[in-house]
């Protein structure tokens, strides 16, 4: 009768693939860390470049408040190439991540885009990934 040999894995390779396995999740937690970072960095340049595209005392093209009001025309403008091209919008706004352009009463509650520019059941302009008080910034 024939006896096949078992095979038999030393404790030694055990170790040594732990700590290689150790290895890999670790460059990957750096790796990815650092692309947060990046991230935010880029999200934050964003969030300080969008107010001054869409506020201006002149003709700016971008603007929707100008001298202080909202310039219901070019917001209707904005909003009609969000539609039509939500990419060429964010390239002409100089944006590289998704956004959400909304606005708010003096109590702080999300103002339908209907009562600017007769859109009901709007709330914003931009991505419609963007959530804005539970309501999607396109829905």
């Amino acid at each position: 009768m024939k006896h096949k040999e078992a095979q038999f894995i030393s404790v030694d390779v055990i170790i040594a693939t732990l700590i290689f396995l150790a290895a890999v999740a670790l460059f990957l937690v750096f790796l990815n860390s650092g692309s947060d970072k990046d991230k935010a960095e880029s999200v934050k340049a964003d969030a300080e470049l969008l107010p001054s595209q869409l506020i201006s005392n002149n003709q700016s093209e971008t603007a929707i408040v100008v001298r202080n009001k909202v310039d219901l025309s070019r917001l209707s403008s904005i909003k009609s190439q969000d539609v039509t091209d939500y990419n060429q919008l964010k390239s002409k706004l100089g944006i590289k991540n998704d956004f959400c352009i909304y606005f708010v009463d003096k109590n702080g509650k999300v103002v339908p885009l209907e009562d600017f520019v007769g859109l009901p059941d709007v709330y914003g302009i931009g991505s419609d990934r963007a959530n804005v008080s539970g309501f999607s910034c396109k829905q």
